[in-house]
């Protein structure tokens, strides 16, 4: 296993710690402004995001692609964003439609892609930019939903149209998949 997928993996193994601390009152920090920090949980997740970064730029410039880095990579970064837009919706920290939104996005877009992959053969998917500002926003609005800082609203709001705007365009993309490659598998 090469360097790339073990940073992955790490990523992986990282997000159930980070829920259980962000759940763990112990690690919370009180602020001389009375502000409750998870000073811990903070840490674990801007960690886990710089192995997000970390994994890809090793990948690149080693040319270490492959198949299971392809899968896990974005399987990785789904089970951070997924499982903490659904702590933080269960602590009230967002609104539960800003974590569905999410969550059926990722639904949706596996559910496409599992049928483009039985219909047509084809099992690439390459993230767009769009997908990728996605990832970033919602990244974003967790890291600053965890700093618990004011007017955090605008961040979800940002992740909530690129969180869409990327599902529709994904979607728009496998069924031009799909149409153009009928049925050839």
């Amino acid at each position: 296993m090469n360097l790339a997928n073990k940073l992955t993996i790490l990523r992986i193994l990282l997000t159930p710690i980070l829920i259980i601390i962000l759940f763990n009152p112990v690690w919370v920090v009180t602020l001389a402004g009375g502000k409750d920090l998870n000073m811990i949980a903070i840490i674990i997740f801007i960690f886990a995001i710089f192995t997000d970064y970390l994994d890809g730029l090793v990948a690149r410039k080693k040319k270490l692609n492959t198949p299971l880095g392809t899968f896990l990579d974005p399987a990785a970064d789904k089970l951070l964003l997924v499982t903490t837009f659904i702590s933080l919706a269960i602590m009230h920290v967002i609104p539960f439609w800003v974590m569905i939104i999410v969550i059926s996005r990722d639904i949706i877009l596996f559910t496409g892609w599992l049928l483009t992959y039985i219909f047509t053969g084809v099992k690439n998917s390459t993230p767009s930019m769009l997908g990728k500002l996605t990832t970033f926003f919602q990244m974003l609005t967790v890291f600053f939903a965890l700093l618990q800082v004011s007017h955090i609203w605008i961040l979800w709001w940002g992740a909530v149209i690129f969180t869409v705007a990327s599902g529709i365009d994904y979607t728009a993309t496998g069924l031009k998949v799909v149409n153009k490659e009928g049925g050839k598998k």
